[in-house]
Parts: structure tokens; C-alpha cells; sequence
């Protein structure tokens, strides 16, 4: 946990502080909806849980093109049971460092795609872990004046994995459509 944490901010200072005259800085939210994997050994093989995620991110476009970002979000799950009847998975917290390529410089509709890395945090049968996280994204970003609006897609993996009472579980993947809105200053 604390390694993950430390090389993450490590990487993130080093992007962001090298890069302060490049171009623009920009700060949003974004929120959707989630299909999450979970992997429940002993109770159920497979379950597939619905989510819904919200976040807050901080970033520098680098050139007209490339842009890296920060992103704290929280997945909060609808209530997967395990045979108690208590709720199973509780949630996902994550610390990510993305990196895009926009394209189409001088339009005002630009899509994009990209790929992230970072750390999550998983809550699951009362017990909590952290874990590596990877990803990708793609969407489709709206610019006007300083105000990018996008709709997008992402896939988030990761290895957190917990262990309690002779059962393991993990969530294996989450695929997430979701919107977003920052401002650019």
C-alpha cells in the first residue's frame, strides 16, 4: 500500500512539476455508471455487479495534444450478498495517473484515447485492501471556450485481492461509461 501510494505521487509530482509552462492546467469532476467482475471463491465463482463512480481530477495539457492527469474517484456498489445475507462488496477507491492523446487540434469535437496506472482501494467483506491498477480510456471531448465537457469509456483493472475466513475474493475489472466536465485556467 504505502510503496503503490509513494511511487504514484512520485510519478505524478515529476509529470506535472516538470511540465509547468507547457500549457494549460484544467480541474473536473466526472461521474457514471460501472460494470464491475468480482471473482468470489467458496461463495459464488463469477458475479457481475452494477456501480455507480464519481471523481475529481487535476491535470496539464502538455501540448495541443497530450494531456496528463490525476484522478481520485469512488465506485459504490448496489449490495452483492453473501450467503449471511450482509452486504459483500462495499466499495473502490482509486488514485490513477492518465495520460491522452486528443485528436483533431483545431476542432472543437476531439476524441481521444488513452491509458492509466495508479492504485485502488477495495472494500470487501468488512476487510479493505490496496492494490496495483491499470487501465485504458477512450471517448469523444466537446471544447468551448475554457470548459471541456467529454463522454467516454474506461476499463480499470487491478490485483487487490482479500482474504477472509478461508474465502478470497477480488474484483477483477470494472468497465465504466461516464461523463465528465473540467475547466481549463
Amino acid at each position: 500500500m504505502k510503496k503503490i501510494t509513494a511511487i504514484t505521487a512520485a510519478v505524478v509530482v515529476a509529470t506535472l512539476s516538470s511540465t509547468a509552462m507547457a500549457g494549460e492546467w484544467f480541474a473536473g469532476i466526472e461521474g457514471g455508471k460501472a460494470y464491475n467482475k468480482a471473482e468470489i471463491k467458496e461463495i459464488v465463482s463469477d458475479d457481475k455487479a452494477k456501480s455507480k463512480f464519481y471523481g475529481v481530477r487535476v491535470g496539464k495539457y502538455l501540448d495541443d495534444n497530450i494531456r496528463v492527469y490525476g484522478t481520485l474517484s469512488k465506485n459504490k456498489f448496489k449490495e452483492i450478498n453473501d450467503n449471511a445475507g450482509g452486504k459483500f462488496i462495499k466499495n473502490q477507491k482509486s488514485l490513477m495517473l492518465s495520460s491522452d492523446y486528443v485528436f483533431m487540434e483545431d476542432s472543437s469535437i476531439r476524441p481521444f484515447v488513452g491509458g492509466s496506472l495508479g492504485a485502488t482501494r477495495i472494500g470487501i467483506a468488512g476487510k479493505s485492501t490496496t492494490g496495483l491498477a491499470y487501465g485504458a480510456q477512450a471517448g469523444v471531448m466537446f471544447q468551448a471556450g475554457p470548459v471541456d465537457m467529454e463522454i467516454g469509456a474506461k476499463y480499470i483493472g487491478n490485483n487487490a485481492k482479500v482474504k477472509k475466513d478461508g474465502m478470497q475474493a477480488k474484483l477483477k475489472n470494472s468497465r465504466q461509461a461516464y461523463l465528465s466536465a473540467s475547466y481549463r485556467f
